[in-house]
């Protein structure tokens, strides 16, 4: 059996390709026609937080703006769990100091605390003013398209020559079906 081991710090390369963490129309790189993910997901989670989840201050939560960089923390979290065989009930191991789960580059990336605050406001999209169901222009997969779009486009910005043919087996053509509206 061959084992692989991906260099962690040529993540952040691949991430920014893909989903750029930095705004790309502020690069100053020419011509950069990258569409932005993670200013885009700051953007969309604090105005949902201070706006309709009133986390503002006063007499609800108290919630701090996101930056880009957490958000990448953040993710990362979800993405290093994942690839050390985690499950969605065990991720609060990630930060317990005595359990044999505990993962130090997690618990030192962000706290437990803010983790599960950053996940309960995580959005992609501007809820308040996205059109509703049945109103005109209502794209009912506006709550999560941007991240496939950012990264359809940012793959195909990046690829210098790809193969016309594509894969789909029976079981994704029998799956299409089962989206509601989105399908």
């Amino acid at each position: 059996m061959v084992h692989v081991r991906i260099e962690y710090k040529m993540t952040p390369f691949f991430l920014q390709l893909l989903l750029p963490i930095c705004d790309p129309k502020k690069s100053g790189i020419e011509g950069d026609d990258q569409i932005p993910y993670f200013t885009h997901a700051r953007a969309c989670t604090n105005s949902y937080a201070v706006g309709q989840k009133d986390w503002g201050g006063g007499y609800s939560h108290k919630y701090e703006n996101t930056a880009e960089a957490e958000l990448v923390n953040w993710a990362g979290v979800i993405v290093r769990h994942g690839a050390r065989q985690g499950t969605p009930h065990s991720l609060h191991t990630r930060w317990i100091n005595s359990d044999p789960n505990y993962d130090k580059e997690i618990a030192t990336s962000i706290t437990c605390s803010r983790f599960n605050q950053l996940k309960s406001v995580f959005k992609l999209n501007q809820n308040m003013m996205a059109p509703k169901r049945g109103m005109e222009g209502y794209d009912p997969a506006s709550k999560y398209d941007h991240i496939y779009r950012a990264l359809v486009h940012n793959m195909n910005y990046v690829t210098k020559m790809a193969d016309s043919d594509c894969g789909i087996d029976e079981s994704t053509w029998g799956f299409s079906g089962y989206c509601e509206d989105n399908g």
